[in-house]
């Protein structure tokens, strides 16, 4: 029947799409899809890198099929984060949720793999990329036990303690 101009653009934007999909193998896409997380939106030379990851195409073939595919770009941070969670493994002998119990106190206890885990979430969410409560939030989702963000926190001012604590034993005892 009558299609209005904006139907009749849509469905030559959807036909553009599907051909450049065509063009691509499932390779090159797993490769794009790899490339797109690597290199984040702003980093420098994106295109070209992800163009690298991919090895048969060049940096405008890409930004084409992005440009035509936007939904190869939809959740892209959230992915990551969801990933982390997902690859951490409990530790041996320990349900990922399982809460310690230490006293009448519900805190978890902190084990040593809880500690590791904290330390690791750390690294991967740093204070430089995420505001205190994101930041403190996923780190406490990503270490195994029920532990709180604040917690989480406490137990990092712990640490930190400890290790200066440790620094300055070492300098005291002087060169060995």
């Amino acid at each position: 029947m009558f299609e209005s101009k904006a139907e009749t653009a849509k469905a030559a934007e959807l036909a553009i799409a599907s051909e450049r999909l065509k063009n691509w193998t499932e390779v090159e896409l797993k490769a794009l899809k790899k490339g797109l997380a690597q290199f984040p939106a702003g980093a420098r030379n994106r295109w070209e890198s992800i163009a690298n990851v991919v090895g048969t195409r060049d940096a405008e073939e890409v930004t084409a099929l992005v440009k035509t595919c936007p939904g190869l770009l939809a959740g892209k941070p959230e992915d990551a984060y969801s990933k982390f969670l997902s690859d951490r493994k409990a530790p041996k002998g320990e349900a990922v949720n399982a809460v310690g119990s230490k006293g009448s106190s519900n805190a978890p206890a902190w084990t040593p793999a809880a500690t590791s885990a904290l330390v690791k979430a750390m690294g991967a969410f740093p204070a430089s990329k995420y505001d205190g409560t994101e930041r403190w939030e996923r780190v406490a989702a990503a270490v195994p036990g029920e532990h709180t963000p604040a917690q989480c926190q406490r137990k990092a001012v712990e640490l930190a303690k400890a290790v200066a604590a440790k620094k300055k034993a070492a300098a005291e005892a002087g060169p060995a």
